[in-house]
């Protein structure tokens, strides 16, 4: 996504290459460190590469080249993790990376309304037909804290990720409330587990353990069956 630089504070940052063996250049992922508070990130986007200003105007030929490129021209080295962050929908996009891609999760994001499900849900079955080996739904936007009383306000209905999860029989992972510290801490490029503690910052750090517990569960199974 071109706005991952920004939310991570590096979109001022270069992109350089190094002259590998074979004669190719690999492009060096720009590093998210955070003074130090959290693992540094490598980041690779398209926002390091067209003016903010810019749309990218690509056909489906021209998309599946520049993921392609972002996937093995660049200098990724050994990761924890990767993270690939897709536009909404069953785009090309999407297919290119599940054919090139051996996917350990797909997390689908949904807000409640019921339109909204609508996508989300196709995107679930795409997963399901392309075999990802572990499919989850997180609600984003879930409801609003009110600044004043502290009620929850459910802005865009209620329960509509878990309803999509169980109907697809899939995980649901949790809920993300709205927060406006969230939308501070993406302008001011800091994530928002940084950023304070917030009910976004709380509920972000329980879906990732979540999901890595899950994925670590996943990886003792199949660590089983071919002992």
């Amino acid at each position: 996504g071109p706005n991952v630089a920004k939310m991570l504070g590096v979109e001022k940052a270069d992109v350089l290459a190094e002259r590998m063996e074979d004669g190719r250049f690999e492009m060096l992922p720009p590093m998210a460190d955070f003074m130090g508070q959290i693992t540094p990130i490598k980041v690779m986007s398209m926002g390091f590469l067209v003016p903010e200003d810019q749309p990218v105007i690509w056909r489906g030929a021209l998309v599946t080249k520049a993921i392609k490129q972002l996937l093995g021209d660049v200098k990724w080295g050994e990761l924890d993790f990767m993270i690939i962050d897709f536009p909404p929908g069953t785009g090309d996009e999407i297919l290119t990376v599940v054919q090139n891609v051996q996917l350990d999760a797909a997390v689908i994001v949904t807000t409640p309304q019921e339109v909204a499900l609508l996508d989300t849900g196709k995107a679930v079955n795409m997963m399901k037909k392309m075999e990802v080996p572990y499919i989850a739904v997180i609600e984003n936007m879930s409801y609003l804290i009110c600044p004043h009383c502290g009620n929850e306000i459910d802005l865009f209905g209620k329960g509509g990720g878990k309803k999509l999860a169980e109907k697809e029989g899939v995980d649901f992972l949790g809920e993300v409330p709205i927060d406006l510290k969230a939308r501070e801490a993406s302008d001011a490029g800091i994530p928002i587990v940084l950023y304070g503690d917030t009910p976004a910052a709380k509920a972000f750090m329980e879906l990732a353990d979540k999901l890595v517990k899950k994925l670590e569960e996943l990886k003792g199974e199949e660590e089983q069956k071919t002992e």
